[in-house]
């Protein structure tokens, strides 16, 4: 019986992913609002900033210095309308070398800061920023938060195809971008916000909503990730009443063991089926709430509406 009713289950689930034009949306792929949860953690978590804290000092120096210098230089192709629109912040920042301005620069953590050009404090902040590898602590931390051990190389490299398949289709960028780019964007537009008044200004409003946005999203990832386990629970509780049904069977109660039994497992497979549903229609809707986001191409406004966006999003589920 159990196995008719999950066959049933499956096929209706594995039917409706299949006529999905756009197999993003597949139930398999974002189950339980699990892909929402990893972009909300990877734009608004609070371990963004990497371990290397001379990277992220002799950045601050550079965003001070070199950027802010370069915004007021007349002729510049740098401005806060770039910032905010660039879905490649790296090449931004690039802008702003300068073979004449000297900047603070911090080689290693153990080392004493540098007085170097711009256009050398650059050369070197690159190298750091374009290896993946110096936010690789945050994402197995964004993984983890959505209840994916990262320990386990199965689980982590599924949570960064799940994390990639949403960042196509939510951010829509026009190349194909991975997880660690993602989290690269934040971490670069949190550094530029925080430094640059004029960014600072401009999101002002949105970062006194923050918390008002973290509140509301906590209750819905709670709802998102308790209602899998309530399931769980139901499901032992009736295999768990199969013996004690049995006991029926010989009875004059055969008739209403069976249908308690039966009645049972089909109530868990339509729960699985119109989870699918749901699921369905909540991503197209997803896709609605993130047209303001994708205006930006992940750039630093971009990065500030996908909190807003992703806490519209779990509302549905």
């Amino acid at each position: 019986m159990m196995g008719v009713t999950n066959t049933i289950e499956t096929f209706l689930v594995e039917t409706l992913d299949t006529s999905l034009l756009d197999q993003s949306k597949r139930y398999k792929n974002g189950a339980g609002g699990i892909g929402m949860n990893l972009i909300h953690e990877a734009v608004s978590g609070a371990l963004r900033s990497p371990k290397k804290r001379y990277v992220v000092d002799s950045l601050k120096q550079y965003i001070d210095v070199c950027v802010s210098y370069e915004l007021g230089r007349e002729g510049t192709t740098m401005s806060i309308a770039t910032l905010n629109a660039s879905g490649e912040l790296l090449q931004e920042l690039e802008k702003a070398v300068n073979p004449v301005l000297q900047v603070k620069h911090y080689p290693s953590s153990f080392a004493r800061e540098t007085l170097m050009s711009c256009t050398d404090a650059w050369a070197l902040l690159k190298v750091e920023l374009n290896n993946n590898n110096l936010f690789e602590d945050y994402m197995k931390f964004v993984c983890s938060k959505a209840g994916l051990d990262p320990n386990l190389a199965t689980n982590y490299v599924r949570c960064r195809e799940i994390l990639g398949n949403h960042i196509g289709m939510l951010f829509n960028p026009a190349t194909s971008v991975s997880a660690h780019h993602l989290v690269r964007q934040a971490y670069l537009s949190e550094e530029l916000r925080l430094s640059i008044s004029y960014l600072g200004d401009e999101a002002a409003l949105m970062t006194a909503n923050q918390a008002i946005l973290n509140q509301t999203f906590s209750m819905a990832a709670v709802s998102n990730e308790w209602i899998p386990v309530i399931r769980g629970v139901i499901l032992a509780i009736t295999i768990g009443m199969i013996p004690l049904l049995v006991i029926f069977f010989p009875t004059g109660l055969f008739p209403k063991a069976v249908s308690a039994l039966l009645g049972f497992y089909v109530f868990l497979a339509i729960w699985g089926i119109l989870d699918a549903l749901v699921h369905t229609f909540s991503v197209s809707m997803s896709q609605v709430f993130f047209n303001e986001v994708r205006v930006f191409n992940m750039g630093v406004r971009s990065i500030k509406f996908t909190p807003s966006a992703v806490v519209k999003s779990s509302q549905i589920k």
